[in-house]
């Protein structure tokens, strides 16, 4: 089940960024990615969820990135 699950974001997202899909409903929350860049995480103040949740797409937009760019530049065979 996590494979699926990890087969179908990866499958969805690297569509959004190499070929400018729109995201799945299930998956629109990854495509904060670009916002999320340039915000910092502190541990000053008690986190919300929504802050977990930001710093949990910003993990994975970067695994998903390097991944996107890697098949991109995967040579033919």
């Amino acid at each position: 089940m996590y494979l699926q699950t990890a087969r179908y974001v990866l499958k969805g997202y690297l569509s959004f960024i190499t070929k400018g899909k729109a995201a799945a409903e299930s998956i629109s929350y990854l495509t904060k990615f670009a916002e999320l860049i340039d915000k910092t995480f502190t541990g000053q103040a008690l986190w919300s969820l929504e802050d977990m949740r930001d710093l949990l797409v910003r993990g994975i937009g970067q695994l998903l990135t390097q991944v996107g760019s890697r098949i991109a530049n995967k040579k033919a065979g």
